[in-house]
């Protein structure tokens, strides 16, 4: 029988890692589904979105004569355009759509481990959850902006507590100012290992997500070596590789969610022990002990 991962548990800081990538083994077929199924869309509208964009961009970066353009002050308008705007606005969609995904395939996983999970599951948390997110995440970053000019360090401080307010959402019912002090409260004492666990998986997601980004390097250096042959073809191999170097990258923080949410469990069984009381509380009921729920 395969092993089930007891998520609320302490771990140090190697064995948060191996629990993310054996979680991922796991469970990869479910949550790869309800990731495809619930961000991929929004995803590949904010691939196109910024492919046209950026394709429209590079036709101006590559403009023979760019002080013709540069006079109609057409840089602005290629840099401010209505597909920049919209390219972001869907991937802050996508990236609170996969991390809440994430979240809520958590969420039944705490449930049942033993129980299948499916997309639907997943998305009735999402639609619970991803407006609060979005709401969430606006003020976060307005609040770390202003940490930020205040003084420098209160605002790194703050961009790696924040990193908790998705997984905390998903497990607690919470407002926006109580997340804010949550978030504080669950990373005093262990800021440098939520640093340091966001480092790390940043950088093995940066090296998985260059597969996604060979056909867009690919296509940019061939546009850069072939000035004034800027043709229409080019342009739509430009946006479909655009699409899949977002998409892979978009879909790939699944590792960042999962990660925070490791870690967020460590935190919240360090100081406030969730998991020992909930085993605790199941030694007063009349249910089998599973003896594979040992320490991971």
């Amino acid at each position: 029988m395969q092993y089930k991962i007891n998520l609320r548990e302490e771990r140090d800081f190697g064995q948060k890692i191996n629990a993310v990538f054996t979680f991922l083994q796991q469970n990869f077929k479910p949550l790869f589904r309800s990731l495809l199924f619930i961000a991929g869309p929004t995803s590949l509208l904010g691939g196109i979105f910024m492919g046209l964009h950026q394709s429209r961009f590079m036709d101006f970066a590559l403009n023979e004569n760019p002080s013709e353009t540069i006079g109609n002050y057409n840089i602005f308008r290629d840099l401010f355009n209505p597909n920049y705007f919209l390219a972001i606005l869907f991937l802050i969609i996508s990236f609170i759509l996969v991390f809440q995904s994430v979240y809520g395939y958590l969420v039944a996983y705490l449930e049942d481990k033993n129980r299948p999970i499916t997309t639907d599951m997943v998305w009735e948390h999402v639609k619970q959850k991803f407006f609060f997110s979005f709401f969430a995440i606006i003020v976060l970053g307005i609040t770390m902006m202003l940490a930020s000019l205040v003084f420098l360090i209160p605002g790194i401080y703050l961009a790696v507590a924040f990193q908790l307010a998705l997984i905390i959402i998903a497990m607690e019912k919470i407002d926006v100012f109580e997340l804010i002090s949550r978030c504080i409260y669950l990373i005093r004492g262990k800021w440098w290992s939520t640093f340091g666990l966001i480092f790390i998986i940043s950088m093995i997601q940066g090296m998985m997500g260059v597969v996604f980004n060979v056909p867009l390097y690919i296509i940019t250096f061939a546009k850069a070596f072939h000035v004034g042959e800027v043709n229409d073809s080019n342009n739509f191999f430009f946006i479909i590789s655009t699409v899949i170097s977002t998409v892979g990258t978009v879909l790939l923080y699944s590792l960042s969610a999962l990660a925070m949410a490791f870690q967020y469990f460590n935190l919240v069984e360090r100081k406030e022990g969730v998991g020992l009381l909930e085993e605790v509380d199941k030694l007063g009921k009349s249910q089998p002990i599973n003896d594979n729920e040992g320490d991971f």
